[in-house]
């Protein structure tokens, strides 16, 4: 069974569908590396801040990306940003997953993102 660990970032835990407003993904498969670019609505966050921040977070070494429609996911959505740990996905993966890689997972408006990569950096511009 899945366990979803929430990932503290600057502002605390992101909670909700709303945190997150992706307005691109971008893959460089060169450098294997996954750039999201969007803006956090700090008022989802443990911080409770009354702001809109533009960011850059990026995953590194990636060898596996899944999007999924939100209303089709059926598991824990009460973080924004987890690391997911007894991941079916994750044991499945096979290839070129090495012990650093994790799974995370992403929930954004109207999707999730699950990557496998071995670690990511979060930036606010």
């Amino acid at each position: 069974m899945p366990e979803y660990q929430p990932i503290k970032t600057k502002l605390g835990i992101l909670r909700s569908r709303d945190a997150l407003h992706l307005s691109n993904l971008e893959f460089k498969p060169l450098e294997k590396m996954l750039v999201l670019t969007g803006v956090l609505d700090a008022r989802h966050s443990s911080s409770h801040l009354e702001q809109d921040l533009p960011f850059h977070l990026r995953f590194f070494s990636v060898v596996a990306l899944e999007v999924t429609d939100l209303d089709s996911f059926h598991g824990d959505l009460s973080s924004s940003f987890d690391v997911v740990l007894n991941s079916n996905w994750f044991e499945n993966a096979g290839g070129n997953v090495m012990a650093g890689h994790k799974h995370y997972q992403i929930i954004e408006r109207n999707h999730i993102l699950g990557i496998i990569a071995d670690g990511f950096k979060l930036e606010f511009l």
